[in-house]
């Protein structure tokens, strides 16, 4: 199982995600019932245990963002936060704002972590023409027991979706769970919005790296004067990506960028290239 270091925006999302300021105000008994049903559904409790604190709208409509609290007969009520989008109440995001608290307790392992990561994922991401593939299984975060040792404070686990030839659908999950309670602290997952084929795609390979790195090295030229040479790592196709405006296929194409003359290394970036129309979107 390969553990590469997690991608810093999966890892901003969970820290934003688990952020709340209550607005103290339902918009209506409508909505609050859906909120409940979804919530139930989604971490498979008894609905009468939900009861919603606030509710949000985002996306101007288009997604709902709810604060809940889930009683438990066998110890204190925990907070969850879901988002989920309207009206099909397809879960975005669910977080447990008390999720990370160590606890006493024998810290459980990466693969018991990923057992309960699977059983949200087969619970909440609905079916698709794809195989789910697991990039990332990794320990993230420490601290100091009393006998010294530091165990991880919890596991991260990302899947994708995988294409032909390399490239991803745009379908991902990513679930942490807490090493210390075996408890989830959030779970994240995106359903690709459009499916196309390979055949489809206007832009090559060669010509998304010939954008990225002339965007790129133009960039440096015009708005620091230093003359640059950025050398192409690694080129990738996603079918739907939330970088397009709507939610269409990119290429991401990752770059070394050195100084030309004195040959130092001065930034390592990744650019995407709208794979239909060559745009530079980032």
């Amino acid at each position: 199982m390969r553990t590469p270091t997690p991608d810093a925006t999966v890892i901003l999302l969970v820290c934003i995600a688990c952020i709340w300021y209550p607005s103290g105000c339902l918009s209506d008994e409508t909505d609050t019932h859906d909120a409940v049903a979804v919530i139930a559904t989604a971490l498979d409790v008894d609905p009468a245990r939900v009861a919603i604190q606030d509710s949000q709208p985002r996306d101007q409509g288009a997604a709902r963002r709810v604060l809940a609290e889930i009683s438990d007969d066998a110890g204190p009520a925990r907070k969850v936060i879901a988002e989920y989008e309207v009206p099909g109440g397809l879960v975005r995001h669910l977080s447990w704002p008390n999720g990370r608290v160590p606890r006493p307790g024998q810290p459980i392992s990466i693969d018991v972590a990923l057992e309960r990561a699977h059983e949200l994922m087969d619970r909440l991401f609905p079916s698709v023409p794809c195989e789910m593939a697991l990039l990332h299984a990794e320990p993230l975060g420490s601290f100091v027991a009393a006998d010294g040792v530091s165990p991880p404070l919890m596991y991260h686990f990302l899947w994708q979706g995988n294409a032909p030839e390399g490239a991803s659908t745009g379908d991902t999950v990513a679930v942490f769970i807490s090493a210390v309670t075996g408890e989830p602290v959030a779970y994240h997952q995106r359903v690709a919005s459009k499916r196309p084929q390979l055949g489809d795609i206007a832009v090559s390979r060669e010509q998304a790296a010939r954008a990225a790195v002339d965007s790129t090295t133009s960039m440096w030229r015009q708005a620091r004067g230093i003359a640059v040479k950025a050398t192409v790592e690694d080129v990738r196709l996603v079918l739907s990506s939330p970088v397009s405006p709507d939610n269409g296929p990119v290429w991401l194409v990752n770059m070394t960028v050195t100084h030309e003359a004195r040959g130092e290394e001065l930034e390592r970036t990744q650019r995407a290239v709208d794979a239909m129309s060559g745009e530079i979107l980032r």
